[in-house]
């Protein structure tokens, strides 16, 4: 990857983090808080770090570590605190003379659990240029708890409505992987992130991510008792060498507000613990081979006599044949990404429906590479059996896929 702003990334036809208001976020926002004014806390991380809170009026705060840890400062950074749940407080801070650097904290003074989510972003020239985010859970107390990931998070499907402008589909998909799509503001942007969460309550919980398509991470505190949403999200504009930060506030709304309707198993009265296995299984195909190009993991993820049928009668079988078959792809499309928009389970089957894109610089169907960058919709049905897939039938939009390559109407 080139060191220049070519190493900052964006999703086609997104504006990018400039393009975000900064103030325009939050308008369902709980309200900040004063209540943490004068207050003195200890948090102590399951990291082994204790980090001493200091907040000397209603908008400075300082912290010092006083075990573990690195020498960052924070002395008189500002900060905004809000009461996202009874006797609970989220806060943001920076640090001092580290403008890449961002803190949230997320405190439950009647359970005394904590949660610790820091930020970096990326100097220029940095290969990598997602911001590094680490979210590490705590106790109030030496011998304290701390909080576990929330299990009641796994299929939530909600909008978050943060103004009259935007609004964005959420879905917890299992514990490790949630899909979003914008359905207010951003049509049409979606993509399927990697988190991290932390439970405060049955009905309380932090969130974190750093999204793997930009410059971008954001926290959020779902309290689906009182269906709001706190939180912040920050990045990086690098044509503006600007960093941007975004309090946000929003109301947890059902999806059929939006129109949306999304049938899993659990509406039918179905157990959990099969779909959610298989669910996972199949976004590991999607995310770690198809888009990580991670081939080792195709003898974990499909069985030996695995057999794909797609609709352009093209026919797939064995693990040596996707190896092949995927291998093949990237080399006529070496940056294919995957961008799960749908998933509903039943039984022993998954069906996925994504947006798949890539820049056409190899051989695909006898064409010679065109340099152009397509972009089509797919449906993908699956049969898991045993723990691995067994048989898919792939419906990819060819002809639209053709049409791009060759530029023809």
């Amino acid at each position: 990857m080139s060191k220049n702003h070519d190493q900052w990334q964006r999703r086609e036809g997104y504006g990018g983090p400039e393009s975000f208001p900064e103030d325009g976020l939050a308008q369902f926002s709980v309200g900040e808080t004063q209540a943490l004014h004068g207050r003195e806390i200890s948090l102590y991380l399951e990291d082994g770090r204790v980090i001493e809170y200091r907040f000397d009026d209603e908008h400075r705060v300082s912290a010092q570590l006083t075990q573990g840890g690195r020498g960052i400062v924070v002395d008189g950074c500002t900060y905004w605190a809000t009461e996202c749940a009874p006797n609970t407080f989220f806060f943001r801070h920076g640090v001092t003379d580290e403008p890449r650097l961002t803190t949230c904290v997320a405190i439950n003074f009647g359970s005394g659990v904590c949660a610790v989510i820091e930020g970096e972003i990326p100097n220029k020239g940095d290969d990598n240029f997602r911001i590094r985010i680490v979210h590490t859970r705590g106790a109030l107390t030496k011998d304290g708890v701390v909080p576990d990931f929330p299990e009641e998070l796994i299929g939530q499907h909600f909008v978050a409505e943060y103004s009259d402008r935007y609004a964005w589909e959420l879905i917890y998909l299992t514990d490790k992987w949630i899909t979003w799509r914008g359905v207010k503001g951003n049509p049409g942007i979606a993509d399927t992130e990697e988190y991290q969460a932390s439970a405060f309550s049955s009905d309380t919980h932090l969130v974190s991510w750093s999204e793997k398509a930009e410059t971008m991470a954001a926290v959020f505190f779902y309290n689906f008792s009182e269906r709001t949403v706190t939180g912040h999200m920050w990045g990086y504009a690098p044509e503006e060498d600007r960093i941007f930060h975004a309090p946000l506030g929003a109301r947890i709304v059902p999806p059929k507000e939006f129109g949306i309707a999304l049938r899993t198993p659990e509406d039918e009265g179905e157990g959990r613990g099969s779909s959610e296995k298989n669910i996972e299984l199949v976004l590991r195909s999607h995310e770690e081979v198809w888009n990580n190009k991670r081939y080792d993991l195709i003898p974990e993820l499909y069985t030996e006599d695995y057999a794909a049928h797609f609709i352009c009668d093209l026919e797939v079988r064995g693990q040596a044949g996707v190896r092949d078959f995927i291998c093949g792809h990237h080399q006529s499309f070496p940056d294919w990404h995957e961008v799960i928009v749908d998933v509903v389970a039943e039984g022993d089957r998954v069906v996925t429906r994504y947006n798949s894109t890539g820049t056409h610089q190899g051989v695909f169907q006898g064409l010679e590479p065109t340099g152009r960058t397509c972009t089509i919709g797919e449906v993908s049905i699956y049969r898991i059996a045993d723990g691995k897939i067994a048989e898919q039938w792939g419906f990819p939009d060819g002809l639209s896929h053709m049409q791009q390559l060759t530029g023809a109407d």
